[in-house]
């Protein structure tokens, strides 16, 4: 962590909050790279495409982004967030479930590919299964989620989803 990063001081005290970012059992702080995602986010622009190595945590940082919001932006009360996966239901599962785990003290009530963060709504979808994710009325974030790994025609489709809601909502 920079101290002179000019990342946003709320999503850093947010973050510190959660459980500790782990994998392989070995503890690991933001690196600086994530700092810059975040930033761009908040400061430079919403349409971002990352292309980038395996294994860089970025799904987890994407998650903790999202409910950071979710719990902190005003804009995103009574709003949608869209996360797409690969076309496999148990991947939509174990992304809810780890927005969940952010919370363990927190006992939610919605079912396994939805959660309820305030009054955001967080859904997963398969990629194989986006129809119901067409139509939503408030749609503050879209993420798809290692999307260069979908069948191409479920890859279009997911962009076709997605750049919907850019003129409907402007996530």
């Amino acid at each position: 962590y920079k101290e002179e990063s000019d990342l946003s001081q709320s999503f850093l005290d947010f973050n510190k909050d959660l459980p500790p970012l782990i994998k392989n059992g070995v503890e690991h702080h933001l690196y600086q790279y994530e700092y810059d995602i975040i930033d761009k986010l908040e400061k430079e622009t919403k349409y971002l495409w990352i292309k980038k190595a395996t294994g860089l945590g970025i799904t987890e940082l994407i998650l903790r982004y999202i409910a950071w919001k979710a719990l902190n932006d005003p804009t995103w009360v009574n709003s949608q967030v869209v996360i797409i996966t690969g076309p496999r239901i148990e991947l939509a599962v174990t992304l809810i479930d780890r927005i969940k785990g952010l919370f363990p003290n927190k006992p939610f009530e919605t079912k396994n590919t939805v959660v309820q963060l305030a009054s955001c709504r967080i859904e997963a979808f398969p990629s194989h299964h986006l129809d119901t994710a067409r139509g939503l009325p408030n749609v503050k974030f879209i993420f798809l989620d290692e999307a260069d790994f979908f069948p191409v025609s479920q890859q279009e489709d997911a962009r076709a989803v997605a750049e919907r809601y850019i003129a409907k909502s402007d996530p």
